[in-house]
C-alpha cells in the first residue's frame, strides 16, 4: 500500500475550478443564475450577496457583472442606532456622489430602477437631516431621471413643497422614466400644483399611487398610454378621475383600485366595458377590487 501523502503534499494537488475557461455563453449564464432578485419591474431591489461576490472575484467577472449590480437600487435609511459615520457611508449623499463622480469620469451607472423609503434624520440630536436627506434624494432622482432611470418607487416619505417641485420636474422632463409607484408620499405643507399644466407624460406606461398627496394622483390624467394601473386614494372615491381611467380601457391591460368604495364609479366603468364589448372591441383588461 501507498502511504499517506502528508496534507500539505495532499492540499497542493487541490487547483481551484477553472472557472473562466469555460465557453463565454455558459460564463454568462451561470452569471445569470447568480444574479437573483425580484423580477417585479416596480419594486427595485438591490443585487445579491452571491453577485457581488461573484464580481469580486476577477477583474473580468467584476465587468460582467457591473450592469447587474447597478441595474436597480432599493435604498432604505440605516437605523439612526448605528454610528453616524457609517450611516453618512450609506447615505444617499454618498450615492449621488458616486453617480457623479462616475460620470465625471465618463462612465454612466447603468441604473434602471430604484426604490427609497423613509428618510430619517442625518444626525438625530439635530434636524437639519431630513432636509439635507430630501435634497440627496432629488439630486439623484433628477440626475438618474435625465439619463437612464426608468423605475421610481418611493414609499413613507414627507417631502417639501420645494421638493416636491423637483420631483415632478424630473418626472415631466425625463426621457427615460416608464414606470412610476407612489405609497405614501405627502407634500407638505401643501403640493406645487403644477401638474395640470404638463403635457401628455406619452413615456409613462404604468402609474400605482396610494394613499398620496393629491397632485400625484392628477399624474394619471397627463398619462394616455397607460397600460397598468393602480389607484388607492385616501378619500376612497375617484370623482371625476373615472372618466380618465374610462379613456384608457382600449389599451389598458391592468387596474387596480382596491381601497375605493364608490359604487357610481364602478357603475360607469361597467357601463363602459359593457358598450365597448358589444362594438366588438377587444379588452384585454384584467381588474381588481379588493375592500
Amino acid at each position: 500500500n501507498q502511504p499517506t501523502p502528508p496534507p500539505s503534499t495532499a492540499l497542493e494537488t487541490l487547483f481551484a475550478f477553472p472557472l473562466l475557461r469555460l465557453p463565454p455563453e455558459v460564463i454568462l449564464t451561470v452569471i445569470a443564475h447568480v444574479d437573483e432578485r425580484d423580477p417585479s419591474p416596480t419594486f427595485p431591489t438591490g443585487p445579491c450577496t452571491e453577485l457581488l461576490r461573484l464580481s469580486e472575484t476577477s477583474r473580468w467577472f467584476h465587468q460582467e457583472c457591473r450592469a447587474r449590480i447597478w441595474r436597480s437600487i432599493a435604498y432604505v435609511s440605516e437605523s439612526r442606532y448605528r454610528p453616524l459615520e457609517f450611516r453618512r457611508a450609506r447615505s444617499l449623499a454618498a450615492l449621488r456622489d458616486i453617480i457623479r463622480t462616475r460620470r465625471a469620469q465618463g462612465i454612466e451607472l447603468p441604473i434602471l430602477a430604484i426604490s427609497v423609503a423613509e428618510l430619517v434624520p442625518d444626525d438625530f440630536t439635530h434636524m437639519t437631516g431630513p432636509d439635507e436627506e430630501e435634497q440627496a434624494l432629488l439630486d439623484v432622482v433628477t440626475d438618474l431621471a435625465s439619463s437612464t432611470l426608468q423605475v421610481l418607487f418611493l414609499r413613507q416619505i414627507e417631502m417639501s413643497r420645494a421638493g416636491a417641485q423637483r420631483l415632478l420636474e424630473a418626472i415631466q422632463s425625463s426621457p427615460t422614466l416608464s414606470a412610476l409607484r407612489f405609497n405614501q408620499i405627502d407634500f407638505w405643507p401643501d403640493h406645487p400644483d403644477m401638474v395640470r399644466s404638463f403635457a401628455p407624460l406619452t413615456r409613462i406606461k404604468t402609474i400605482q399611487v396610494m394613499h398620496s398627496d393629491p397632485e400625484l394622483f392628477q399624474l394619471v390624467d397627463k398619462c394616455p398610454n397607460l397600460d397598468s394601473l393602480l389607484l388607492w386614494p385616501a378619500t376612497r372615491r375617484l370623482g371625476n378621475r373615472i372618466h380618465v381611467v374610462k379613456s384608457l380601457l382600449p389599451h389598458l391591460r391592468l387596474l387596480s383600485l382596491d381601497s375605493v368604495r364608490e359604487a357610481t364609479a364602478f357603475r360607469a366603468l361597467a357601463d363602459e366595458i359593457i358598450v365597448r364589448r358589444g362594438l366588438l372591441v377587444s379588452l384585454p383588461i384584467r381588474l381588481s377590487f379588493a375592500r
